[in-house]
């Protein structure tokens, strides 16, 4: 898993560790919340706005429970805990994006192998498949 494709759990990840480090570390307790504010308004704040996207567009998931944590926390100034929800939620959706990535790969490398090819229709609904020789099957 390249930690470059999943930025935002990599954010949401060391900035907690970093705000960590600031308050039981080196004892710095007004530097580690600032640094989970910073944690929580640039982890959070794509999380909240592509949750808004999605409500807008009529798709309602179990991410507008994690939003409205996310946003009351930073209106409550519960900045760990806002951090720590931000990171629960993007490092969920990478989770989930690695692992349909890997299930689709192993899929058309099985089809590949079986020497079936897939003709799907405009939305991959109704989908075919076809012998080597051309014969069709549903």
């Amino acid at each position: 898993m390249r930690l470059k494709a999943y930025p935002l759990p990599v954010i949401a990840g060391g900035g907690l560790l970093a705000g960590l480090a600031a308050r039981w570390l080196f004892g710095a307790p007004e530097v580690s919340r600032g640094i989970f504010l910073a944690t929580l308004i640039v982890g959070g704040g794509p999380l909240v706005v592509q949750t808004l996207r999605g409500t807008l567009r009529g798709r309602f998931a179990a991410d507008i429970v994690a939003m409205l944590a996310i946003v009351t926390a930073l209106v409550l100034g519960q900045y760990f805990a806002g951090a720590v929800i931000a990171l629960m939620q993007s490092g969920g959706e990478a989770l989930e994006r690695y692992a349909m990535s890997r299930a689709s790969s192993s899929l058309e490398a099985l089809l590949h192998e079986s020497g079936v090819e897939l003709a799907r229709g405009a939305a991959g609904a109704g989908a075919e498949d076809r012998a080597p020789g051309g014969e069709r099957r549903r």
